[in-house]
């Protein structure tokens, strides 16, 4: 269409940073609230490594590239121009599928964790929606997969060597999600329907405070 990155959700208009920032606190904030059940119920203990820093700061790195390739796979043109086409509700449902289906053949999948990416979907594309641009779930997205790595979980089913520690988990799988990492348990189950009801109902408000200007 010829419009230039802003047309796609990458505009560098003020705030685009402090989006960024949000939203890779929000992913760590994010997977530290899932960690926090298993420590109190004894699940979880971490364990130090041959922590490598170069390799650990490729992996921040490969994570930013790998957040904003997919974000602009599933959040991007096309789920932007579905939005326009069949509604924002069919396009976040479709789209979210289908990034669920990229993770199916991840190592050590399972139906929780298939179900919580899905979830994964649905928020990171709330996030973009209520603000009109990539950057919150960029940072989202980065943010989530780093503090996974970085605190010793796999990420989606697999597991980085060379981080600071290593996350040992014992007891239910539905507490922990096991080998495919937090992404396949409950706490993570709840930790995402938490921030999607916040987003939308920010967004209600948002949409509230629109109209009431107009």
């Amino acid at each position: 269409d010829l419009r230039g990155p802003g047309f796609i959700g990458l505009s560098l208009d003020a705030g685009w940073w402090r989006q960024a920032l949000a939203g890779f606190a929000l992913g760590w904030a994010s997977i530290v609230a899932a960690a926090l059940p298993m420590l109190a119920a004894g699940s979880l203990q971490w364990t130090a490594t041959a922590f490598d820093a170069r390799r650990w700061l490729l992996m921040v790195l490969l994570f930013l590239i790998a957040a904003a390739a997919e974000e602009l796979l599933f959040r991007g043109y096309g789920f932007q121009r579905m939005v326009e086409g069949v509604g924002p509700v069919p396009a976040l449902l479709i789209l979210a599928v289908f990034f669920a289906f990229a993770h199916f053949f991840n190592p050590n999948r399972s139906w929780p964790g298939l179900v919580n990416t899905v979830l994964v979907g649905l928020v990171f594309g709330v996030a973009y929606l209520r603000t009109g641009r990539l950057w919150l779930p960029i940072g989202w997205h980065w943010g989530w997969n780093l503090a996974e790595a970085s605190l010793g979980f796999p990420v989606s089913g697999i597991r980085m060597e060379g981080m600071p520690v290593q996350a040992e988990v014992s007891g239910r799988q539905w507490l922990t999600g096991a080998e495919y990492g937090p992404e396949g348990s409950l706490p993570v189950t709840l930790v995402l329907l938490v921030s999607l009801i916040l987003l939308l109902r920010r967004s209600e408000e948002h949409t509230s405070e629109l109209q009431s200007l107009r």
